[in-house]
């Protein structure tokens, strides 16, 4: 027997039926930064793991294709790292590190989450990029920290912000879910930049991307704790995989 009506959806009226993909089509298609009321985290974490995984698949053709397009030496992403430290890098580092910096102030407007966000962003991932992306990703950071930092020290502006975050939330949910799988570019060299590197750099990026939205819409209907938790369910077998090859 199918699950009925016992949950709320992330928007601010009608209540849905318990089925996360007519639940995340519909919040894709018009994101808001509303939490459900009632989300049953327990079945629907378990269920967004398996979404996500589903989501690799989908993209695993054109990330195949990516990487026929490169030489394979350009992966850098576990290179000079023990098993030990990949697995924690991958299972407790990138998911608390990356969901602070591109999920946090996925939410209502919070001065705070910007800056906390903005900090990590600018502190770890930058560096890894190559340098057009570096310098964006500074910049991002940095605006970030600005707009946080006036809004916590007044809240007239902060309401004033607060309307425009709301009011735009659509492109910062699809937005930190882009700039999320661009950051992925770090796990590649690409030494010879190029028409082929343009080509494939989106290619590799795209399950990260899509992911993105997944932890998204997780972030806004459970909260970051769950978010971080279903990053973490989900690098750990990609990590051990990785280490089997």
């Amino acid at each position: 027997m199918s699950e009925v009506a016992t949950t709320t959806s992330p928007y601010p009226t009608a209540p849905v039926k318990s089925r996360l993909i007519p639940d995340l089509i519909r919040y894709l298609r018009d994101p808001t930064a509303t939490v459900a009321a009632d989300p049953k985290p327990s079945l629907t974490w378990a269920k967004l793991v398996a979404l996500q995984f589903l989501t690799l698949l989908i993209s695993a053709p054109f990330l195949a294709l990516g990487a026929s397009l490169i030489d394979g030496e350009e992966f850098v992403g576990d290179e000079g790292l023990s098993p030990g430290v990949l697995l924690v890098l991958a299972v407790v580092v990138a998911p608390l590190t990356e969901e602070l910096a591109f999920r946090l102030p996925v939410s209502r407007f919070r001065g705070r989450y910007l800056v906390i966000a903005g900090a990590v962003l600018a502190a770890l991932f930058p560096w890894l990029l190559p340098l057009p992306l570096m310098i964006v990703f500074l910049a991002i950071a940095a605006a970030l920290v600005v707009l946080g930092g006036l809004a916590m020290v007044s809240d007239d502006l902060s309401e004033r912000i607060a309307v425009r975050w709301r009011e735009s939330f659509r492109w910062i949910f699809y937005g930190s879910a882009l700039i999320f799988g661009l950051t992925h570019l770090g796990n590649y060299s690409f030494s010879e930049a190029g028409l082929v590197t343009i080509v494939a750099a989106p290619l590799l990026v795209l399950p990260q991307a899509l992911g993105g939205l997944v932890l998204g819409y997780n972030r806004v209907r459970l909260g970051i704790l769950w978010a971080m938790a279903q990053h973490a369910a989900y690098n750990a077998p990609l990590s051990l995989v990785l280490l089997a090859s």
